[in-house]
């Protein structure tokens, strides 16, 4: 399958952690294309760094975060049959190519909610009952910790962007983390019929509301990143596992 590794780039010189994303891919996948979509890094020096690895960076100065890189690669390179969405800040242990056989396997996934902040609280016997009885069905894991979003301005934001798009919010939903996604095009082509495209953060605020969209979004279509996950739960397991590692960074 005709397929491409996209990861989306803001290079700090102090933290050079592309670099070390990039040797981890090409030590599992050697022929694999990369394509690293720059958001306007004011260090470019990491081009010829990159230099011995084969990479195409697109050098867009992309001011849409992980969610403008993914539809720009989508838009542009439309021979791609099979994308692996990650971030720029991860390492790879193993071959992926097994993960053909999936519409879509995200990275992790965390519960939410409609709801600003903390951890959703069962309120009462009844409603225990019903969270039970949803998780029995396989729709969620609903007795782990749910989280909604960080602050009133992302929901709020998530809400009139919502508007704009054929689905809507449920109560309670899985999040996309990252967002990160080992997806198939036939995948990006629903969400792109339905417009997500057009959805574009401009800051780290609402690229965070893009976890919750981008997870509603697969919900509603059908689609199952809950179960094909490389490391499950982002609230319950660890971010370094046998198959991929996470680095988290504080940049904005």
């Amino acid at each position: 399958m005709k397929h491409a590794f996209v990861l989306p780039c803001y290079f700090q010189r102090e933290n050079p952690v592309v670099i070390n994303a990039i040797k981890s891919i090409r030590k599992f996948h050697p022929d694999s294309p990369v394509i690293i979509v720059d958001s306007g890094s004011s260090d470019k020096s990491y081009y010829k760094d990159l230099e011995a690895y084969s990479v195409i960076i697109e050098d867009i100065n992309n001011k849409n975060y992980d969610t403008g890189a993914y539809w720009y690669a989508y838009t542009k390179y439309t021979d791609i049959e099979f994308f692996y969405f990650i971030h720029d800040s991860i390492e790879i242990y193993d071959n992926l190519f097994d993960l053909f056989v999936h519409d879509i396997t995200s990275i992790r996934y965390f519960n939410s909610a409609n709801i600003v902040g903390g951890r959703y609280i069962i309120s009462g016997r009844s409603d225990f009952i019903k969270k039970y009885i949803l998780s029995k069905l396989g729709r969620l894991n609903w007795l782990n910790d749910i989280y909604g979003c960080n602050n009133s301005d992302q929901l709020e934001w998530m809400h009139e962007q919502m508007k704009r798009i054929r689905y809507w919010i449920p109560d309670f939903f899985p999040a996309l983390f990252g967002p990160m996604m080992c997806v198939k095009r036939e995948v990006m082509d629903r969400l792109a019929n339905a417009e997500l495209n057009k959805i574009l953060p401009t800051n780290k605020n609402e690229q965070m509301a893009m976890e919750r969209i981008f997870g509603i979004a697969l919900m509603q279509e059908g689609y199952d990143f809950v179960n094909n996950s490389l490391q499950g739960n982002q609230l319950t397991n660890e971010l370094d596992t046998s198959r991929f590692n996470k680095i988290i960074l504080n940049r904005s």
